[in-house]
Order: C-alpha cells, then sequence, then structure tokens
C-alpha cells in the first residue's frame, strides 16, 4: 500500500493530546480521538487536507466515573447503534524509577503498582449530529426513529469492573490481572464491535506466542439505564476468548472490515520492533472459542518501527476526500511527523 500523510491539526489548548493518541474512529465525516492521558475524547473535524477544529469532551460529563480526576487510559473507540463505546485498558501500572533516584527510591518505585478506577472503563455515550458535527449526550430523547439513549458503563469500582470480575477464575488469565500491562500483565489495546459484540485486544497477556482478543456483548441493565451488563454468549458464557498466533506480538488495535477482523500488532513492552497488519478473514463468523493459526493470519501492511518513537497505537477504516482507507495513528510521534507543536501527522493507506 501507498502511504500518505493526513495533518491533525488540534487547539492550542490542546496540551500533549496530539502526542500521546491512542484510538480512533470516524463519524460521519469527522474523526473522534482519544489519548492515553486525562479523560477526555477529541474531534476534529476536515479541513483542507487534513483535519482541525478542534473540540474536547470531557467523559466526566456524560458517565459517572470511579474517579473523576483520574485518567481513563483510553485504548479503543467505536461508533455503533448512535453510541460511542469506549474502553479503557484496563492495566495495572509499576511506577517508573527516575533518572536521579537514589537506589532505595528506584526499588520502592519499581515495587509499586498502581490500579486505578477509570481505567477500568466500558462505556457507551450517545452520538449525535449537530450541525453535521459529532456530538456527545449524556442522554438523547426519544423520536420517531429511536427511543431514549443513556450513557452507561459496565459496572465496577476503583481496582475492578464486572469484566474482571468475570476473569478472576479463568485459568489463561487470572494470573495476569494484577501484573501491570508492560510486565506482560492484562492490558486491553485492541477494540472493534461487530454484530452486537465487542472484540477486546490484549496487548498483554502474551501466552506462548499467542496473543488473546476477547468477545463480550454489553447489554443495557433493565433496573438501571446507567450501567450496562455483560449479556449472554453461546452456551450462557458471559465471555469468550481466541488465540491468535501472532508469534510473539501482543495486539494494539482492532479493526472491522466487512467479516474479518484487521489486527494491529506489535511489541507488549514500549520498544522498537515489528508492527504490522494481519487480517483474521471471517472473525465475526466465528462463535465458539478458537485458536487462530499463524498461516491464517494474512499480513497485510508492514508498518516501519521508529527509533524510540513512532509507535503505531490506533488503525481505523476511514472515508477521506472521497477515497477510503486505513488510517493509523502514533504514540511517541517524532520530530519528523509534528511540524508544529499542535499538528501531528497521521499515515493513511488508500485501498
Amino acid at each position: 500500500m501507498k502511504r500518505e500523510q493526513i495533518p491533525l491539526r488540534f487547539g492550542t489548548d490542546a496540551g500533549e493530546i496530539s502526542r500521546q493518541l491512542s484510538s480512533v474512529v470516524q463519524s460521519g465525516t469527522d474523526l473522534l480521538l482519544g489519548s492515553d492521558e486525562g479523560c477526555t475524547v477529541e474531534r476534529l473535524s476536515p479541513d483542507g487536507d487534513g483535519y482541525a477544529h478542534h473540540k474536547s469532551f470531557a467523559l466526566t460529563k456524560y458517565l459517572d466515573l470511579p474517579q473523576a480526576d483520574e485518567e481513563v487510559d483510553i485504548e479503543g473507540l467505536e461508533c455503533a447503534d448512535g453510541y460511542l463505546w469506549i474502553t479503557g485498558s484496563h492495566s495495572a501500572l509499576r511506577k517508573k524509577p527516575g533518572a536521579d533516584d537514589k537506589l532505595a527510591d528506584a526499588f520502592d518505585a519499581l515495587a509499586a503498582v498502581e490500579h486505578a478506577g477509570n481505567r477500568y472503563l466500558i462505556a457507551c455515550v450517545p452520538l449525535v449530529h449537530t450541525d453535521g458535527r459529532a456530538t456527545l449526550q449524556r442522554t438523547a430523547p426519544a423520536d420517531a426513529a429511536e427511543p431514549e439513549r443513556h450513557a452507561a458503563r459496565v459496572g465496577g469500582g476503583r481496582r475492578r469492573n464486572r469484566l474482571i470480575d468475570r476473569l478472576r477464575d479463568d485459568k489463561h488469565l487470572a494470573p495476569f490481572l494484577d501484573l501491570p500491562g508492560k510486565d506482560n500483565g492484562f492490558d486491553i489495546e485492541g477494540f472493534a464491535i461487530g454484530d452486537d459484540r465487542i472484540y477486546l485486544g490484549l496487548r498483554g497477556p502474551v501466552l506462548r506466542g499467542h496473543a488473546v482478543v476477547l468477545v463480550i456483548a454489553p447489554r443495557p441493565s433493565r433496573k438501571r439505564p446507567e450501567r450496562l451488563r455483560l449479556g449472554k454468549l453461546e452456551h450462557g458464557a458471559r465471555y469468550q476468548k481466541h488465540f491468535l498466533d501472532l508469534r510473539g506480538l501482543g495486539i494494539r488495535e482492532l479493526c472491522v472490515d466487512g467479516r474479518d477482523l484487521l489486527v494491529l500488532a506489535g511489541p507488549t513492552m514500549v520498544l522498537d520492533g515489528r508492527t504490522a497488519v494481519f487480517r483474521w478473514r471471517g472473525a465475526l463468523d466465528v462463535r465458539s472459542e478458537s485458536i487462530v493459526k499463524e498461516d491464517q493470519l494474512e499480513c497485510i501492511l508492514e508498518l516501519e518501527p521508529g527509533k524510540q518513537d513512532d509507535h503505531p497505537e490506533g488503525i481505523a477504516l476511514i472515508d477521506h476526500r472521497g477515497r477510503r482507507g486505513l488510517l493509523v495513528i502514533y504514540d511517541a510521534p517524532s520530530k519528523a511527523r509534528c511540524p508544529n507543536p499542535n499538528t501531528v501527522l497521521a499515515d493513511f493507506y488508500p485501498l
């Protein structure tokens, strides 16, 4: 595929958001983006050769988060059925020693593991289009075409949610739930929706070279409109697992393409290494747990790794100026990808 670059122009008050992008989805002609810092969703609208007219939506206005002043670590955004769906990483965090720390302080930092409630987020927020622009609302009133819609999240607290509760007895994943994401611990980074199911791609753990995709089916609570429950899948299961032989790579993002899933795969650790997009054909038709062998995953795009920068973090299929293609956004973008303090260049691969 031939690469083009598209400028994403943020407002002067956006801070470091443009340097910490983690997820992207298109709604109408707008782009909605998430960052692994803060607690906001960003909107950019078409502008010339790129996207601009930045607007930020604070999630605390729409959702009753466990900790209002804490980052969500957004790792996935999807649009479905009139909602913007959002997931956090669900990962624990190990402190990083400071460059000037004394030995005892550095040891203490490496021993400190934190759990942050907002990271355990799976939620939906009503999405409407006002004057042609994608806009979030806490409640969207009913009309002739749609019933009333409410912002809602899977229930949980400061250290877990209903999904984590379900996984506590899982023979594959339970040992990793309290390990930090950067230590091959449990860490959601991929997010896609198809057939009323959510596909969660794990950056970690990677088990003997196999990355994990979890499938869940959140449904509105019958008694509390601001809550989601985990609905039943086949045979009454509340989640399903698929193991993808990605030869040791973790999943960094997922994207639905017809009945297929596109899988952005890369290193589990914060390091330079192979990053590629694979096609899992017929993924949405698989209704039972599976192991997907290496020869069942077609590599469709190799992404050139940066040198301690330019880490591919999110992908989305978008329509850009009349052409359909794959958009790739980056965390820790290189200087060459940042032409000015408020602009970052994303990559676009026409299909």
